[in-house]
């Protein structure tokens, strides 16, 4: 049980740390790229985005094929992303390799906390989460810092470097400790047309919230996004094999089975 906590306990720390340590290296990013605050302000975005849009399909597919193979896939690409921003030539590609990071870490994050669920004993659960708690807080923390510090001394391209060798770490340590593999609904099956409202209806959302000050269609995406969950939700209501199920928060007792 210790080695996967300690396991999951990396994996905790390393989507706030991914997230937040490149802040104090914008200023030279923009220098180097040319790039303006949007364009920077569209790199965070686009890892946020992509993490949050990761989340629930991550779990629905994880439930069919297996906790653990999504958790070391998670990983790899998380670790070979890192690696290949290192060498990125404009903002555009920092963008690009941001938001696949963020997927990687969608998936690191909704897998890690299932297995972690269903390897710790029920006696045990709330110093193990006060235990992934913590490690979000400190990504969260060090990540300004020893990013700042990293950029000062090596370059913003360390900061990847110094990811890339955490990941490393993770996928070594998950291959030592995770020796069983969770697999729930294997017949499962994941709606394409659910996939498609969910993507989109959280990203117009927070696209239109992103964009409110700068266009004038910012009002309409959010409105759109809102109606694409709503038609999420009525479809998800009725489905037999929910990418959402929305069923259980109609009462307490729903989370309570859940």
């Amino acid at each position: 049980m210790k080695s996967v906590l300690y396991t999951m306990m990396l994996a905790a720390f390393l989507n706030p740390f991914a997230s937040s340590s490149l802040t104090m290296s914008f200023p030279d990013m923009m220098q180097e790229f040319g790039a303006t605050t949007n364009d920077m302000a569209w790199v965070v975005e686009a890892f946020l985005l992509c993490c949050t849009v990761a989340v629930i399909p991550a779990g629905k597919v994880a439930d069919m094929y297996g906790k653990r193979k999504l958790f070391y896939i998670g990983s790899v690409v998380f670790t070979v992303i890192s690696v290949c921003m290192c060498f990125v030539g404009s903002v555009e590609m920092l963008m690009f390799y941001r938001a696949l990071q963020g997927i990687a870490l969608g998936i690191v994050y909704t897998t890690s906390m299932s297995i972690l669920t269903l390897s710790v004993p029920v006696e045990r659960r709330g110093y193990a989460f006060g235990m992934i708690g913590g490690m979000v807080y400190l990504g969260l923390s060090l990540g300004p810092a020893l990013g700042g510090l990293l950029n000062y001394y090596y370059g913003w391209r360390s900061i990847f470097v110094f990811t890339a060798l955490l990941g490393i770490v993770a996928n070594g340590m998950a291959f030592c400790s995770l020796q069983q593999e969770w697999v729930h609904a294997p017949d499962s099956r994941v709606s394409f047309s659910s996939l498609m409202l969910y993507a989109f209806g959280i990203s117009a959302v927070m696209i239109g919230i992103t964009e409110w000050v700068r266009f004038w269609w910012s009002a309409y995406a959010i409105v759109a996004g809102i109606v694409a969950l709503g038609i999420l939700g009525y479809t998800e209501w009725h489905s037999k094999d929910p990418l959402i199920p929305v069923r259980m928060f109609a009462s307490n007792l729903g989370f309570y089975h859940v």
